[in-house]
């Protein structure tokens, strides 16, 4: 089954399964004024796809019955780039199943909003850019092949990075979402987290065994030499 998506998912997007299908999601902006997209609020520019959307997107790529938590119904333009709430500028972007997933975009659009905001970019620029081919545009902001580390992008204060004139720092700001945040509101556990609350787990339980022994086990001796005392002087009277 998971297969069958897989297959369906890789016909119905681009190139690598990591862009979307054009004819399907060719984009879709408002007519918003760079004056109220750099006014909008951490909700507005992150703002979440209505679960029944999400479903549609789904139908309309071929994979009503995927896994909803392996994909992010994402922006091809992003609310905070002037994107439209409009299933023409929505697709199922992978979140785990490549190094270019939808944490990845993410950065691209936090560092492209303040870009735009600060002066450094045109909007129609950047709508192109992330429109054509956004993980092309990744590389050509961030300067790279690959993907940059969450401990670059997630540290670096990009607001420095601009108004010390570069037009793409070493990796964006991550001021109104965290890498690791889809729009959904959802926060998606990094692995070393899932090794963490593992490793917790077993402390914990660890813990308990071990005052099971040292607590309760002296106690239980203790009653059963007692019942044995009991026991031996009835037998002998």
């Amino acid at each position: 089954m998971l297969q069958r998506h897989a297959v369906e998912l890789s016909n119905n997007l681009g190139a690598w399964g990591m862009l979307p299908n054009r004819t399907l999601t060719p984009g879709a902006t408002t007519t918003l004024a760079i004056r109220s997209i750099c006014s909008m609020s951490d909700d507005e520019v992150v703002a979440p796809v209505s679960g029944g959307l999400e479903q549609k997107v789904f139908r309309e790529y071929g994979i009503a019955g995927a896994p909803a938590a392996n994909y992010e119904v994402d922006y091809l333009i992003t609310p905070g780039l002037g994107g439209a709430d409009d299933i023409r500028n929505l697709w199922p972007e992978p979140r785990y199943d490549t190094v270019w997933n939808s944490f990845v975009k993410d950065q691209l659009e936090d560092y492209l909003h303040h870009a735009v905001c600060g002066g450094k970019l045109s909007l129609p620029v950047a709508q192109r850019d992330i429109a054509t081919n956004w993980i092309a545009a990744y590389k050509k902001y961030f300067h790279t092949n690959h993907p940059l580390p969450a401990r670059l992008t997630s540290r670096t204060p990009l607001v420095s990075i601009l108004s010390a004139g570069g037009t793409a720092g070493p990796g964006p700001s991550t001021s109104h979402r965290h890498v690791a945040q889809d729009r959904s509101g959802r926060h998606a556990l990094p692995r070393w987290g899932w090794r963490l609350l593992v490793l917790l787990y077993g402390l914990i339980l660890t813990m308990l065994a071990f005052c099971e022994w040292v607590c309760f086990r002296p106690r239980i001796i203790s009653a059963r030499r007692l019942l044995h005392l009991k026991r031996t002087s009835l037998s002998i009277s």
